[in-house]
């Protein structure tokens, strides 16, 4: 009988989105997870083809996602890495959108509204 539940340090059952592979990542934000990991950290999950997929925020991400909600539709495309005039330090610049999601009515005020 094997009724053991194996646990492993990842916080869920997302893969994890490498920018520099795949600069371009659509879908709908599903959760995010704050002060995650030795540097509190944000944790962003988002809804891609019917799968999670999770990315790390930063210093240029949180304050942009901070705008999003969850259940709106995002996209980030990744424009590479950038030196900052102030301090002279490279960066990973991202362009960050959103839309609400589309709601649909169907006429009848008794069924369940679907976005």
């Amino acid at each position: 009988m094997n009724d053991w539940n194996i646990i492993s340090n990842k916080t869920s059952e997302s893969e994890t989105h490498d920018f520099e592979l795949n600069p371009v990542l659509q879908g709908v934000l599903k959760a995010v997870k704050n002060n995650v990991g030795a540097n509190n950290s944000n944790i962003y999950e988002v809804e891609v083809a019917g799968k999670l997929v999770s990315f790390w925020g930063s210093t240029v991400l949180d304050p942009r996602l901070e705008q999003v909600s969850v259940g709106d539709e995002l996209r980030i495309k990744y424009l590479g890495k950038k030196k900052s005039e102030k301090t002279g330090r490279t960066f990973k610049d991202f362009e960050v959108a959103n839309r609400k999601p589309v709601v649909t009515f169907d006429g009848d005020w008794n069924k369940e509204i679907k976005s």
